[in-house]
């Protein structure tokens, strides 16, 4: 299959390769060189990619290197397949004790994806398989990832309008603030009827990372009608210590709630 592909892109990401594997920083024209590059097409890349931080130069030598961007990318991959691996057996853990469907998020944009799930033959059946895409405003999950979203990202969320699932649903950008400084000040979220009108859920985040930053939450679903106040003490308590059991595997702890310095809110929502 031929694909029509930029060949700016493609020469950049050849040179980055041709750098990875080189023990020592290199100069421009022996990258050129290596590359079969004009020295000036050379230099223009690699303007750009340290521009990113995906080289750096060295002042003494004017030699270059790889930056620590491409740690950062790689890191962030390695988070992302290992955490799967980690959070499996916990969450099976909080189904044993709960009988409830337990279910492991990412966010993408405006949609939190599902990448793992475990599921049960309690009151609720809910097929969730890998790669379910949902919007992030609807949901104890979504509302997890979107609470500690970078500013810039939450206001693009936010502006493309929050669209109504249920009656249940936050729609108003205010109000949804709201829910996402309680959310960041208690360190869990709750959902009752926002995504599916017979469904409820708690989610946690899960931290990963040095510094910690969230890279999933993992949420508990069960059936509205059996979603009773004790029950919903009982299902915080599991999701917060299997949250907490998760990041800290994960080589991060979550910064405590009152530590924070994003201003909170009082209370939830009656359907946060």
């Amino acid at each position: 299959m031929e694909y029509d592909i930029s060949r700016a892109v493609d020469r950049a990401l050849t040179l980055l390769e041709t750098m990875s594997c080189s023990d020592s920083p290199i100069g421009i024209r022996e990258l050129a060189r290596s590359l079969g590059y004009p020295s000036s097409a050379t230099q223009r890349l690699l303007a750009t990619l340290q521009l990113h931080g995906y080289v750096q130069k060295d002042p003494a030598s004017e030699k270059y290197s790889l930056g620590t961007k491409v740690l950062s990318l790689s890191s962030r991959l390695l988070e992302r397949l290992d955490f799967r691996r980690v959070a499996i057996p916990i969450m099976r853990g909080v189904r044993d004790r709960c009988g409830e469907i337990v279910i492991l998020f990412i966010a993408d944009g405006a949609e939190r994806v599902c990448i793992e799930s475990v599921q049960s033959n309690h009151h609720l059946r809910w097929v969730a398989t890998v790669g379910t895409r949902l919007p992030i405003h609807a949901g104890a999950a979504g509302k997890v990832l979107l609470a500690y979203y970078a500013p810039d990202q939450l206001e693009a969320v936010l502006s493309n309008g929050l669209d109504r699932i249920t009656e249940f649903t936050i729609t108003d950008p205010n109000l949804m603030q709201q829910e996402l400084k309680t959310i960041r000040s208690q360190g869990w979220a709750r959902a009752i009827g926002e995504g599916f009108l017979d469904h409820a859920s708690v989610a946690v985040p899960i931290w990963g990372g040095v510094p910690p930053r969230v890279v999933a939450a993992m949420s508990v679903h069960v059936a509205a009608a059996h979603f009773t106040p004790e029950r919903e003490q009982h299902l915080i308590a599991l999701m917060q210590e299997a949250g907490s059991k998760v990041s800290t595997m994960l080589g991060a702890v979550a910064p405590p709630a009152l530590e924070t310095s994003i201003e909170t809110a009082s209370s939830p929502s009656s359907h946060g």
